[in-house]
């Protein structure tokens, strides 16, 4: 998965934007690697996040995933809508569903990307017409190709007046 160097200051931006706006995802210590259009890959290390049984805690490996997925629905927004997308839009989870298949007592690394690739052209297009839109994302937690956790969930973007509107 090739990053572009324009990427890589996004890519950062977008992890200190989530780390300030949402503070307890930055104690999980992640840092998002790549984002080559399609898919965004997240890292986390094995030494902040470990549990009394010396395996990487469940909590910390959803919220990997969570961000993961949030980063990637973020990644796809900024480079299909104007860079203010954020003061007209809001962002948010709707869904989320995991499968934990064995424990990891390693640095992990997520891998985060829509269910099917035209929803990523179809989700900003959608969200311009209806001032909503909703996106389907897989992500896998793994290390050296082994797959510890696999999630789905769906990331809602819709006009901050309707999100006002629903609370």
């Amino acid at each position: 998965m090739a990053t572009k160097p324009l990427n890589n200051i996004k890519l950062k931006e977008t992890e200190d934007q989530i780390k300030n706006k949402i503070p307890i995802t930055a104690q999980i210590e992640f840092k998002l690697t790549s984002w080559d259009g399609s898919a965004l890959k997240l890292e986390a290390p094995y030494a902040t996040n470990r549990n009394h049984h010396d395996t990487f805690f469940g909590g910390s490996l959803a919220m990997a995933a969570i961000v993961s997925g949030y980063a990637m629905t973020f990644m796809a927004l900024n480079e299909h809508l104007d860079k203010d997308w954020g003061e007209h839009f809001t962002l948010v989870i709707r869904d989320f569903n995991c499968r934990y298949l064995k424990p990891i007592g390693e640095d992990l690394v997520t891998v985060s990307k829509p269910e099917e690739i035209s929803s990523l052209l179809d989700f900003p297009t959608t969200l311009q017409k209806k001032n909503r839109a909703r996106i389907k994302v897989i992500t896998e937690v793994s290390h050296q190709k082994v797959c510890y956790l696999k999630a789905t969930a769906v990331y809602v973007a819709l006009e901050r007046k309707l999100a006002q509107q629903t609370e």
